[in-house]
């Protein structure tokens, strides 16, 4: 059961004192994260996968220790880096254990060279093509020839074209070698629980590179200490139709366009549902609910070890338990539980790690979604 819907209820606005210096703090960080946001989305602009459908017999990994990965590779007519999401594609093509190449890779030279001649040896055996997807001299993927392609630039656009309209703004912005996440939010504020000021917005994920699906989110923030969860994923996989595919065959412009604009129209209509006023006083509901329901200690351990590995356990346990009221709500509930996860997720490095333990904060809440 999902918690969003649409309709044409007025929001459930904050108007206290406390939410008007919360909407202020808001105001500013928006301020402060406009121009960086601004930047990623240029840089995501400027991504314009180059592509190739080759055999993977021509795909030939040459050792190369100052590339991230380690390797490069040549393709006829052409030498690239090969990134390391690639590595693992090409691994798994060539039916190479990735833990294998990864434990060569910490042998020096003559590992990466061992590694190298073992994944040739299996690309040469190898019968299919390969869709290669290349940025700037850099081979980002290596995917099947039946890999949907479609614009990602434009279908980001059709999601900031929808944010805007409903009021919210650029907030926040990433770009790894493989994926793409841009979160906007509205310049409002909400309290559903007393002196607990909630801010909403959305997020948009996608890899243009097979790392993950496209992904349409709604998050949410604890505003006073800037807590972060997002509550659902919306948009797993968008299937646009069977097609006829074969390996010798790249598909046209206008097919990949038309693909692109479905995709575009079904990511707008997601924004219009997951920041529409029912679906925001739906998610209120649900906080309010999660701030009023008791859980056991017990609960809380048997919820994270299903999710988490024992050190990420342990350390959202300590912060849960701990005697913080200011970072997190007070009281034994999954509203603290909720907030123990996104406080956790702040100092974790990794940022797709993080954006992963921000989702599990929102699934403590989806027992308390009710659909109107």
């Amino acid at each position: 059961m999902t918690m969003f819907h649409h309709d044409n209820r007025d929001y459930n606005e904050a108007a206290s004192e406390a939410a008007k210096r919360m909407l202020e703090m808001l105001t500013a960080r928006i301020d402060k994260g406009r121009n960086h946001g601004a930047e990623i989305i240029k840089r995501i602009d400027r991504e314009v996968p180059n592509d190739r459908i080759l055999p993977a017999a021509a795909l030939t990994i040459i050792p190369d220790k100052d590339s991230p990965s380690g390797f490069g590779v040549e393709i006829p007519g052409a030498q690239e880096i090969l990134g390391k999401f690639a590595l693992g594609q090409v691994a798994e093509i060539g039916k190479v254990p990735r833990s294998y190449v990864t434990s060569l890779l910490g042998r020096n030279d003559w590992g990466r060279e061992l590694a190298a001649k073992n994944l040739n040896e299996t690309l040469r055996h190898t019968e299919q093509k390969q869709l290669t997807r290349s940025v700037e001299g850099t081979m980002k993927g290596v995917l099947s020839t039946a890999y949907r392609r479609y614009d990602a630039r434009m279908v980001l656009q059709y999601f900031l074209n929808a944010a805007q309209t409903l009021g919210a703004l650029p907030y926040e912005a990433h770009l790894s070698e493989t994926k793409m996440m841009v979160k906007v939010i509205m310049a409002r504020v909400f309290e559903p629980v007393k002196n607990e000021i909630i801010s909403v917005g959305a997020v948009y994920e996608s890899s243009m590179f097979g790392n993950g699906a496209e992904v349409v989110s709604a998050f949410f923030e604890r505003i006073w200490c800037t807590n972060l969860a997002i509550m659902d994923t919306q948009l797993r996989k968008v299937h646009l139709g069977a097609r006829i595919t074969s390996e010798n065959m790249a598909w046209s412009q206008e097919v990949i366009d038309q693909d692109t604009k479905t995709l575009g129209l079904m990511t707008q209509e997601m924004v219009g549902n997951l920041l529409g006023p029912g679906s925001v006083n739906t998610l209120m509901a649900a906080i309010k609910a999660a701030d009023e329901e008791k859980i056991t200690g017990r609960e809380v351990e048997a919820f994270l070890k299903k999710r988490l590995n024992v050190g990420e356990v342990e350390e959202v346990k300590k912060i849960f338990t701990s005697a913080d009221i200011e970072n997190l709500p007070p009281g034994q509930t999954p509203w603290r539980l909720s907030n123990a996860l996104s406080f956790y997720a702040k100092e974790v490095e990794d940022s797709e790690v993080r954006f992963d333990i921000q989702k599990l904060a929102g699934e403590v809440l989806r027992p308390f979604a009710v659909v109107a």
